[in-house]
């Protein structure tokens, strides 16, 4: 896939690979996060400088968690976005589910033309 397919602004954004280098890291210690899609991200936060509120990923069992993330670093201050890796199943090769679901609540933040908080 090509970031450059990626919509130039976008509220959240849900894929099955996290971004490389951020909740990304096998039991092997490598990142197997997608390049391709944190550019495409980091593209559009320095062009809208509205990068997506929530980001939604899973596959790296191990490295379930979330975090907030500048992808507009080097550029005017941008927003973080919530990185969340809701991974559900046994570290390595999947065989059961650990985990329960990742609930979130949304809000409207009226002073920020409707980007919402999470």
């Amino acid at each position: 896939i090509s970031n450059r397919m990626m919509p130039k602004r976008c509220d959240v954004i849900c894929t099955h690979v996290p971004p490389r280098d951020l909740l990304d890291r096998c039991y092997s210690g490598q990142h197997a996060g997608s390049q391709t899609l944190r550019v495409g991200v980091e593209r559009m936060a320095s062009k809208s400088r509205s990068p997506p509120t929530l980001w939604l990923c899973g596959h790296i069992h191990e490295a379930r968690g979330a975090l907030r993330h500048n992808f507009a670093a080097g550029t005017v201050r941008g927003e973080e976005t919530l990185v969340v890796n809701a991974a559900q199943a046994n570290s390595g090769l999947a065989k059961r589910l650990e985990h329960g679901p990742v609930v979130l609540q949304l809000e409207m933040d009226p002073d920020k033309k409707n980007r919402r908080n999470v």
